[in-house]
């Protein structure tokens, strides 16, 4: 799995200033393949110190047919919201599929303020690190666009301070939530209980056990399980069983005074 942005870990290499409109903004800049299909997993926004910026921007992914210019009043395909700090600040999303020739618009949404830069040359820039991502050239798409409340969405060349995070991996970064337990395997027990005096004792379960509750005098007990247990409870410590190998003294009866062996019952 590789991570790539335009801009990687550097601050664009052209001046970049915040303004304040006073008003609602939306700002965005279009970046594309050539030849690989990647998975947008996010967007960043690069804020200049002392930028007029709210605490927080929602960044938001659109796509558009290439030489096509995006219509930012419509509704994102994905989006997150960046805490505003110097620097690069960024937000994640589930991964979105991006097509070859096809244009991500990475978007800045604030109730004012906004980042603003001239790119001295109108051609693309590629990614820092080489690879196959593009901040787009000031071609019939144009690099950036911008609305403005409710007017229609403008095309310039201007680079609002915006950067695209993608991956070659679709997976990455997903988180899977896990409720409950993962069986080992498909047979699975309700409960395994330990009821009489078991000292050193083994459970071996190969599926996986509701509960385990050791119910009376359990002591050191191992339990062995290639899956998963839900709960082990052991109900208190209890009395010790009578041992059932304990010798009872044999009292002499009718017939046997004495123990004394008598022939033929010396080896016994």
């Amino acid at each position: 799995m590789a991570e790539h942005s335009v801009f990687g870990s550097s601050p664009p290499p052209w001046p970049l200033s915040g303004f304040d409109n006073g008003g609602p903004i939306v700002t965005a800049n279009a970046f594309y393949s050539t030849a690989t299909t990647w998975w947008v997993v996010g967007g960043r926004l690069y804020v200049p110190a002392g930028a007029p910026l709210p605490e927080q921007v929602t960044l938001g992914l659109r796509t558009a047919a290439y030489e096509t210019l995006v219509d930012l009043s419509t509704a994102l395909v994905a989006s997150g919201v960046a805490d505003v700090a110097e620097g690069w600040v960024e937000a994640r999303w589930a991964p979105v599929e991006l097509a070859p020739v096809t244009v991500a618009w990475i978007s800045a949404d604030a109730v004012s303020g906004y980042v603003f830069g001239e790119p001295p040359d109108p051609g693309f820039t590629q990614a820092s690190d080489g690879a196959d991502l593009y901040l787009a050239e000031s071609g019939i798409q144009g690099r950036a666009a911008y609305r403005i409340g409710s007017d229609i969405t403008t095309r310039t060349a201007a680079h609002y301070g915006l950067d695209i995070l993608v991956t070659d991996d679709p997976d990455a970064g997903t988180v899977h939530e896990v409720s409950g337990l993962v069986p080992a395997s498909s047979a699975a027990l309700g409960s395994v209980t330990a009821r009489r005096g078991v000292d050193g004792a083994a459970a071996a379960v190969a599926g996986a056990a509701g509960a385990v509750t050791a119910r009376r005098r359990v002591a050191g007990m191992v339990l062995a399980t290639s899956g998963a247990f839900g709960a082990v409870t052991v109900a208190g410590a209890l009395p010790p069983l009578p041992d059932s190998g304990t010798l009872i003294p044999l009292t002499p009866g009718r017939g046997m005074s004495d123990t004394t062996p008598r022939r033929g019952m010396e080896a016994l």
